[in-house]
């Protein structure tokens, strides 16, 4: 008698069924294990005898048969059992039972613990089902949990046939209780082995349908059994009973959607297409057909019709036997089947500071219930890191998961790292290790970390938000000035613009401007009590809040109107005209045409009124605008000192205009960045704490200047592509470190602000909109 090599077992169904190879042998046991208790029913610790599987039906009719009742059996049900187990943790008296129950399989085989054991599991299936069922299975030898298509289709290979081609494609449908199950395969033949050999390449799809109720195996067991007149029971070869034909005409809406979802898989999949159809029901008989016949119509009406089709009824054992198949290629080392590799990305700082995913995982498979390795370097962390942030992308999950190690101190230097990947695909399993590659972990504060994507943070960010999100900000957003109500309910800016509706330029001069003066001081934008953000009365978009009521609106715009008719009326150089210009100029980028009129002039004749360079700050936005004023301020940067209004007009045009940083051309950028640090010099004359507005204004448009980045990305990074020579850069960070020395002695939240713009000048990034702070 040949030794057993590999046992095959399907235990999804009332009747569960094992096979063995080489030989073949079948064996088939009511998925009951059935126990008889020997002690009392008062004993301290009841005694049961496990009876053998073979002796199910005996004991059954036994227990039936018994009027008296003196016969008590504890019947279980290992098929809910197997079920259960794919949601919650069996018991440890489940576990024994099904231990037990399918030790009972192998040994009607005559196999010893040394045969390999292959065990069909559902696809799909949850990883951690899958490591419930192995740990429900362990001691009973080598386990290997594989893919039910897998099986089905090794088994579909050694039933008896002609010649096969070299490659064709398999959709195998599972037919099962109250669920249909089915996957596309591509089946390829292996020239070193002389096998064909099976590839999964993506995870099965799964639908339910309106079937008949979950079976109990023990009335199952009881339809094999018929009582004669005489009151014996004696076994019985009952046909089963057939379904309802209704059954078959439901079949096509779960069928089509099925098909639907592996269409994508089936058409332009190799040639020829065979469909193979098994499964607990599929052989069942619903009126004058099968029921896997309605399936297969229902599949033909969304997929391309096959070329074959052979439809395996349960009795027939064809998950067991391909079982067998794939245990004895396992346990010989031959090649049992290619299970698709999901790929793995991480994120990576390239050498240009752009953040991208790079692949941890080489090929597209790998061989079935093998467990796949790699590693993978060219990882650094920079030094001075408190927090890492890794993010993985799965091929077969859409968002991407995360997770944010913080460090227990800053690392004192660069640190080279290597990922250790670790793949088992048949579980599904994913692990990625980072290791340093010295073994000066304790010299470096830095201990592996592992990535187990189970346990990651799953983000909802799709590959390229995930790409956004992961660049390094190397310059600061867009930081306008949002609009808010305070203005209009907290403060008499309403009162004031109605009374200077009222008022015309021919009254009193004194009367007149101190109402300008007033509208000047209403307008400007503040920080209200409590809150971190500062506001305006319009946004430097120069759009008012969108639940601002229509009558302020209307306020709005009528002082519109009467600012632009009564600046045009005023003589050019006159103060109160200029007055007007600076009242208006707080509405930003929707303030009147005057206004922009004479800001115009004003910079076209090099002539700059007090008020005017910042005025245009705020207000200009056009391309041709704002040209002229990156004209102006880089000649003036050029020639004076002393340029405090000019830097912070230059920070808010940056930052309030979105595309501003694009029509500041180099060479004019540089000459800007020469004058941003005369102004942090200029900052650090009056110690011990730098003088606060020349502080502010410099560090804002050294922000603003950082958003050049945009179409010059070395600004200031002291790489070849750098137009700003590498010492300038340095004096810049000196600069700024010695700024947040100096403010971390009386003003903590300062420092921490300068050491945010630090990291932005070293293209560290941060997650703060620091611009905010900085523009009084």
């Amino acid at each position: 008698m040949n030794e057993v090599v590999g046992i095959g077992v399907d235990l999804d169904d009332v009747v569960q069924r094992a096979a063995a190879s080489p030989g073949g042998r079948l064996v088939e046991r009511p998925a009951l294990h059935v126990r008889l208790p020997l002690d009392g029913v008062k004993a301290p610790r009841m005694r049961t005898l496990d009876l053998p599987a073979a002796f199910t039906h005996a004991a059954l009719a036994l227990a039936d048969a018994d009027a008296c009742g003196l016969v008590q059996l504890d019947v279980h049900d290992t098929y809910a059992l197997w079920r259960q187990a794919a949601v919650r943790d069996p018991t440890r008296a489940d576990t024994d039972i099904l231990r037990r129950h399918l030790r009972g399989l192998l040994e009607g085989l005559g196999a010893d613990r040394r045969a390999r054991i292959a065990v069909a599991i559902p696809d799909p299936a949850e990883e951690a089902a899958q490591e419930r069922w192995l740990r429900a299975l362990s001691g009973l030898g080598r386990v290997d949990p594989v893919w039910r298509p897998v099986l089905a289709a090794l088994g579909f290979l050694a039933r008896p046939r002609g010649a096969l081609p070299s490659s064709f494609t398999l959709l195998v449908v599972e037919v099962g209780w109250r669920v249909l199950r089915a996957n596309v395969l591509k089946v390829e033949h292996d020239a070193e082995s002389g096998l064909y050999v099976p590839e999964r390449q993506r995870p099965g799809e799964e639908v339910t349908w309106d079937g008949p109720a979950l079976p109990d195996p023990k009335r199952h067991v009881a339809l094999a059994w018929t009582r004669q007149p005489d009151g014996v029971l004696v076994p019985a070869d009952a046909a089963p009973a057939a379904l309802p034909p209704e059954l078959a005409a439901g079949m096509a809406r779960p069928a089509g959607e099925l098909g639907e979802r592996l269409r994508e898989r089936v058409v332009g999949a190799t040639a020829p297409v065979v469909w193979l159809v098994e499964g607990a029901l599929a052989g069942a008989s619903c009126g004058p057909e099968r029921l896997g016949d309605a399936v297969v119509r229902g599949l033909r009406r969304v997929l391309p019709a096959p070329d074959a089709v052979e439809l395996c009824g349960a009795a027939e054992g064809l998950v067991a036997r391909g079982g067998a198949e794939c245990a004895r290629r396992l346990a010989r080392e031959l090649p049992a089947w290619w299970d698709a590799l999901p790929q793995l990305e991480i994120n990576r700082e390239e050498r240009d500071g752009r953040v991208d995913f790079v692949p941890l995982v080489t090929g597209s498979r790998w061989k079935g219930g093998a467990t796949y390795t790699n590693v993978v370097t060219g990882f650094k962390f920079r030094a001075g890191a408190r927090e890492l942030e890794f993010v993985l992308m799965h091929e077969y999950h859409s968002t991407a998961r995360r997770l944010r190690q913080h460090l227990k101190q800053e690392l004192p230097e660069d640190v080279e790292v290597q990922l250790l990947v670790w793949q088992k695909p048949a579980q599904g399993r994913a692990h990625v290790d980072v290791v340093a590659q010295t073994n000066r972990e304790k010299d470096h504060s830095f201990r592996s970390i592992r990535l187990d994507w189970d346990h990651l943070e799953d983000t909802g960010w799709t590959r390229e938000e995930a790409l956004t999100h992961l660049q390094p900000q190397r310059f600061p957003p867009k930081t306008p000035v949002p609009a808010g109500l305070y203005h209009w309910r907290e403060t008499p800016l309403p009162q004031v613009l109605r009374k200077f509706l009222r008022i015309e330029p021919e009254a009193g001069s004194f009367d007149y401007a101190e109402v300008v003066s007033r509208c000047l001081g209403a307008l400007r934008a503040c920080r209200p009590s409590g809150q971190d953000e500062r506001v305006g009365a319009v946004s430097s978009d120069g759009e008012p809040h969108r639940y601002l009521r229509e009558d302020e609106r209307w306020l709005l715009e009528d002082f519109r109107a009467k600012l632009d008719r009564d600046i045009r009326s005023r003589p050019y150089g006159d103060d109160i005209r200029r007055r007007l210009v600076l009242a208006g100029a707080w509405l930003y980028a929707g303030a009147p045409a005057a206004v922009y009129d004479d800001l115009r002039l004003a910079f076209r004749r090099c002539e700059y009124p007090r008020g005017f360079v910042q005025a245009a700050g705020r207000c200009f936005a056009d391309e041709h605008d704002v040209r002229l004023f990156f004209k102006r301020c880089a000649e003036i940067f050029d020639q004076q000192e002393g340029t405090t209004d000019w830097a912070k007009a230059l920070g808010q045009i940056l930052l309030y205009r979105e595309d501003a940083c694009l029509w500041l051309d180099a060479e004019r950028a540089r000459l800007c960045l020469y004058g941003v640090r005369r102004e942090l010099q200029r900052a650090l004359e009056d110690p011990p704490e730098p003088r606060p507005q020349i502080f502010n204004n410099a560090i804002l448009a050294l922000l603003g200047l950082l958003r050049v980045r945009r179409h010059l990305p070395g600004f200031l990074f002291g790489r070849g592509d750098d137009p700003i020579p590498g010492k300038v850069g340095g004096a810049i960070r000196a600069k700024l470190k010695e700024l947040a020395e100096r403010l971390a002695r009386h003003d903590q939240w300062r420092a921490e602000r300068v050491c945010e713009v630090l990291r932005l000048v070293e293209g560290r990034g941060t997650e703060q909109l620091v611009a905010a702070h900085f523009d009084q």
